[in-house]
């Protein structure tokens, strides 16, 4: 049913959205879409930073290779010349005496994609695994400080060595039991002969360590059961002594004899430790990636705390790096809208660094702010994640903390105050039929509020241009509506309304309201209390979007969806009679009208075979493709910026923008 297609339109504020008749043409050719997001750009599963200069970064991705910044992880461009895309980056190495020089490791759904090399900077790669097994993966990769032709990998079949740059391995795990897998790789900064590694083995869990530049290995004194797969070791720079080895399931460890005796981390006792990196500038001071998010310690992992604020509440912290010169802190984010957040006040807070990076997120919800268009919100299918931007779209930051990451649905609407940009509802659509529908915040986002309003799949909100406490939602066989903000809820009875997709206000008169749903139009003129049905020259009852003509609010538009009756109706009676237009057959999924030039229409539509935007300049007259950018999309909300300049519109994949002459 609404399941097969997840997209219903929507009315926000002050957005006006609407469509007429007309024919069809190849393309409108008035500009070219582009998107910067929302994304967390994919898992980020390997990170490193350019010793010699911070500015640049490298993201090794779950699929999309690797990517590069060059400042500081505000935008990146793939760096994967010769890579066969797609493929999973799971480990980095860069050459400190010559950062241009890098190794990685890569797989493809856990099989070997091989180990690369590149000496300019990701430029180009070239195969660097002779005498490592083809199927083999390298997990970790650490370089000799002292000597950079030497560099160590960590493999499934245990550790492998080169000494000249990559240009032969030999394997190099004499001590190191037959059959134990090495997952993390480490060297001493200061005395370079002194190599750790991490193993597995059945139920066990060793580190070793070499004093002779990994000749011979010997079990330091971490040797235990239960533990999982080690996944980090990190080293003291200013007192090599000192050691910490991380956990896939059993905590984390600290050593301060070089490894002959450990001591549990109690704080992250029972964690999944995915990453843990030691701040140079301040080494007591550590961060630790977990499932989820990230944990900080500044005792020398005596006590640690969350430290997560922006980093969504499911993704896992699996890659971790700091900046030598400043401390801000990167982690590369796996699972669950998994990607590269970052952090300049040790932790405190962080943002999504994905500019440049491939966007999979699926916006489905989408508002803009009446009283400060710059600022919109955008529902993705993805989690049930909410991001906020206050540029237009340019930057895109996370902000779901009290969206309910454990319930099974989506934010499938979103509605802003007219008054106050950061006062927004979002409503969710419930996979399992229970749990919180509507969820408010009142500072954009930066913490959500479940209202009373419960077991109820929510798919349209509008709040009263007038009177912002009055809000109206949208659901699954009904219409609620709050006149306190949300505090409160009580049913609208429109009688067999089915599920309703659109609500519409008229502007010149908040008390008469429309409804969009699957049993056709709907009518109050009195704040929702009585209803009537409005279907006359309806084809179909299946109505997907409503909008109210500024200009003259008796004349409606509806789109509708499935089979021959779908396209565009139109009224000019205030939704008495319905006559169809020309835009016939498929889905209108969203309408958006340029509110400085009424004759100016976009739809989002399924049509004859064409997804994406149709646009017309003559008031539905004619119509013609806008696609240029975009490629044939499901775009599932349009809205035009006051000024009349710019379209937003929220599909699968991503928000995309297109600047209007």
């Amino acid at each position: 049913m609404w399941g097969s297609r997840c997209r219903h339109a929507l009315l926000i504020g002050a957005m006006v959205l609407l469509t007429v008749s007309g024919g069809f043409t190849a393309s409108a050719g008035t500009g070219t879409w582009s998107t910067n997001g929302p994304s967390t750009g994919g898992n980020g599963l390997a990170l490193a930073i350019d010793p010699t200069n911070p500015s640049i970064v490298y993201d090794g991705t779950g699929g999309d290779g690797l990517y590069k910044s060059i400042d500081g992880g505000d935008t990146w461009a793939p760096a994967n010349g010769r890579l066969p895309i797609p493929l999973s980056v799971v480990s980095i190495a860069e050459d400190p005496s010559a950062p241009d020089t890098l190794y990685i490791g890569t797989s493809l759904f856990s099989l070997s994609t091989g180990l690369w090399k590149s000496t300019d900077g990701g430029g180009r790669w070239s195969l660097a695994e002779d005498g490592i097994p083809a199927s083999d993966v390298a997990n970790s990769l650490a370089i000799d400080p002292a000597s950079p032709s030497t560099v160590y990998a960590a493999t499934n079949d245990g550790i492998y060595m080169t000494l000249d740059g990559a240009q032969q391995w030999r394997f190099r795990s004499d001590g190191i039991p037959t059959g134990s897998s090495a997952t993390v790789v480490a060297v001493d900064p200061v005395s370079s002969q002194t190599v750790y590694a991490g193993t597995w083995k059945g139920s066990f869990v060793s580190v070793y360590k070499s004093v002779d530049g990994g000749a011979r290995w010997r079990v330091t004194g971490l040797s235990v059961t239960g533990a999982s797969i080690p996944t980090a070791i990190a080293i003291d720079p200013t007192d090599t002594a000192t050691v910490y080895v991380s956990t896939l399931s059993g905590g984390a460890y600290k050593s301060t004899d070089g490894g002959a005796t450990w001591a549990t981390l109690d704080g992250l006792s029972g964690q999944t430790v995915r990453a843990l990196v030691i701040d140079p500038r301040f080494p007591s001071t550590l961060y630790a990636g977990v499932a989820p998010g990230v944990f900080k310690s500044i005792d020398g992992g005596i006590t640690w705390a969350p430290s997560s604020e922006g980093i969504y509440n499911l993704a896992f912290g699996d890659a971790l790096a700091i900046d030598p010169e400043s401390s801000v802190v990167l982690v590369g984010t796996c699972c669950a809208m998994g990607g590269v957040y970052r952090s300049v006040d040790g932790g405190a807070h962080w943002t999504v660094q994905a500019d440049g990076q491939q966007s999979d997120t699926k916006a489905i919800a989408l508002a803009m702010a009446p009283s400060s268009p710059q600022t919109l919100f955008a529902g993705t299918v993805d989690y049930a994640s909410v991001y906020r931007s206050l540029d237009a779209g340019l930057h895109w930051t996370i902000a779901d903390n009290g969206l309910p990451s454990s319930q099974p649905g989506w934010i499938d609407a979103l509605a802003v105050s007219p008054t106050d940009a950061m006062t927004v509802y979002a409503g969710f659509y419930l996979m399992g039929g229970t749990g919180d529908s509507v969820f408010r915040t009142d500072d954009g986002g930066r913490q959500w509020t479940a209202t009373p309003l419960t077991d109820a799949s929510v798919f349209s909100l509008v709040v009263d241009p007038s009177r912002s406490s009055v809000v109206y939602a949208g659901s699954s066989e009904a219409i609620y509506k709050t006149v306190d903000g949300g505090r409160s809820w009580r049913e609208l009875d429109p009688g067999g309304i089915g599920i309703v997709y659109a609500i519409a206000l008229d502007p010149s008169n908040p008390r008469t309201i429309y409804a969009g749903s699957t049993n056709g139009a709907y009518k109050s003129t009195d704040g929702g209390r009585t209803w009537a049905a409005i279907t006359t020259g309806l084809t179909t009852l299946w109505v997907e979007s409503l909008a109210i003509d500024p200009t003259s609010p008796q004349t409606l538009y509806a789109g509708s969806g499935g089979g021959a009756g779908g396209g565009v109706y139109k009224s000019v009676d205030g939704g008495a009679t319905w006559s169809g237009t020309s835009l016939r057959a498929g889905w209108v999924y969203s309408l958006a009208v340029n509110p400085t030039d009424s004759q100016n229409i976009f739809a989002g539509v399924n049509h004859k075979g064409h997804r994406g935007v149709m646009v017309s300049s003559d008031g539905g007259g004619t119509w013609a493709l806008e696609n240029d950018g975009m490629g044939s999309e499901q775009v599932n909300v349009l809205a035009v910026d006051p000024s009349g300049t710019l379209v937003h519109a929220a599909a699968y994949p991503g928000v995309w923008e297109l600047t209007l002459p």
